[in-house]
C-alpha cells in the first residue's frame, strides 16, 4: 500500500511551556504544556526487567497527560525501555555531522493522546574537537514535529498534534554534549483501540516497524 493512499490524522489542544537541564534529560517544546510539564531534570537510569521499563514509560506518558491541564512540572525517575535502536549521523549546528544513536522508547495511548518517546545519545568523542550535537533541524524545523505514526491496519498517518496557536506538541531539541542523552516526546491523536502495533517514522532514519502500543 502506497503511503500516498493513507489518510493523515492531526489533533489540536491548548498548551504552554516549561524547561529542563542536561545529561539524561527531557527535551521540551517551546509552547507545550503536555510535554513541558515533564520537566524532570533529575532523570536517572536504574536496573530492572522489561516489565519495569515498560511501566516506567507508561508512568511518563501518564504524567504528561495529567499535567496537560495543570501546566505544572511533574518529576520522573526511571529507565525507559528500548523498542528499537539505530546509529546515524546528525548535524552539530553546522555543516558537519556527528555520530549518534537514536532509541525508540515507547508508544503509549493515555489521557486522550498518543505519546511517542524516543531518545538521542551523542556518540561524539568527549574532547576539545567535538562539541556534541545540535539536532535542531534533524527531526523537524527546530522541533521534533517531523516524527509520524503510521497505522497500517487503518491506513492512516498521524502527524504531531498542535495547540490552538498552531505550535506542535513536541520537543524542541537543544545541544547534546558528548555522551549525553536527550529524551524527546511527541503528542498525537489517540490511536484506535484495535491498533496493537504501528510503524514510527523519524526523519533521516529507517522505519521502526511492528512497534507495540502500550495502553
Amino acid at each position: 500500500m502506497l503511503m500516498s493512499s493513507f489518510k493523515r490524522v492531526s489533533a489540536t489542544a491548548s498548551a504552554s511551556s516549561q524547561g529542563c537541564g542536561r545529561r539524561h534529560f527531557l527535551a521540551l517544546g517551546g509552547s507545550v504544556a503536555l510535554v513541558g510539564a515533564l520537566a524532570a531534570c533529575g532523570l536517572t537510569r536504574r536496573g530492572g526487567d522489561d516489565g519495569e521499563g515498560a511501566g516506567a514509560a507508561a508512568d511518563v506518558a501518564s504524567a504528561a497527560a495529567q499535567a496537560s491541564a495543570a501546566g505544572t512540572a511533574l518529576p520522573f525517575t526511571g529507565e525507559l525501555p528500548v523498542l528499537g535502536s539505530q546509529e546515524t549521523e546528525l548535524n552539530n549546528g553546522s555543516a558537519a555531522e556527528e555520530p549518534a544513536r537514536v532509541d525508540l522508547n515507547a508508544v503509549t495511548v493515555t489521557g486522550g493522546f498518543t505519546i511517542v518517546t524516543f531518545s538521542v545519545t551523542s556518540l561524539s568523542p568527549d574532547d576539545d574537537d567535538h562539541e556534541g550535537l545540535y539536532p535542531t533541524t534533524s527531526f523537524g524545523l527546530s522541533t521534533t514535529a517531523g516524527v509520524t505514526i503510521i497505522d497500517g491496519l487503518n491506513q492512516k498517518t498521524y502527524e504531531t498534534a498542535r495547540n490552538t496557536d498552531g505550535d506542535p506538541l513536541c520537543s524542541r531539541p537543544g545541544r547534546i554534549r558528548p555522551g549525553d542523552t536527550a529524551i524527546y516526546y511527541n503528542m498525537y491523536a489517540p490511536l484506535p483501540e484495535n491498533v496493537e502495533t504501528v510503524t514510527i517514522s523519524i526523519p533521516g532514519l529507517q522505519l521502526f516497524t511492528d512497534v507495540a502500543v502500550t495502553r
